[in-house]
Order: C-alpha cells, then sequence, then structure tokens
C-alpha cells in the first residue's frame, strides 16, 4: 500500500519528475530536504534518514507567505 500510496502521490505532480531541483540545508544531517518546481508548482519534501524521530529546522524565508499541504497524511 505504501508503494501504491507513493506513486499516485508522484502522478499528481509535474514537478517531481520534470521540475528543477534545490537543496535546502538542514541543521540535522540525518534530514535530506529539497525543492522541486514546475510551472509555477512548488514542492517541498523532506525525508528522515535516521532510524529514529529527528527533530529539523529548515530556513523556508525564500517561500514565505505559502502554506503548506501535507501530501501524504
Amino acid at each position: 500500500n505504501w508503494t501504491k500510496r507513493m506513486l499516485a502521490v508522484r502522478r499528481q505532480s509535474k514537478a517531481f519528475g520534470r521540475g528543477t531541483l534545490g537543496f535546502v540545508r538542514p541543521g540535522n544531517r540525518k534530514i535530506l530536504a529539497y525543492v522541486r518546481e514546475h510551472e509555477g508548482e512548488t514542492i517541498l519534501c523532506v525525508a528522515n534518514l535516521a532510524r529514529t524521530a529527528q527533530p529539523v529546522e529548515l530556513d523556508l524565508k525564500a517561500w514565505a507567505g505559502r502554506v503548506p499541504v501535507e501530501m501524504l497524511g
């Protein structure tokens, strides 16, 4: 089910396959964060690469005023 859900989310947005890729540098090295952008659509992807829950703070000043929407929840 997890794989099906991930593929469905990826199909919803062209930014995943065609968009530009920019990395956001978090203070916690166990977190991978990047932004995909394509034709006015912006997607922030955050992945925990550790085995346990990790705290993270991201500098998102470049996207001030935007409202994040959870895509997998």
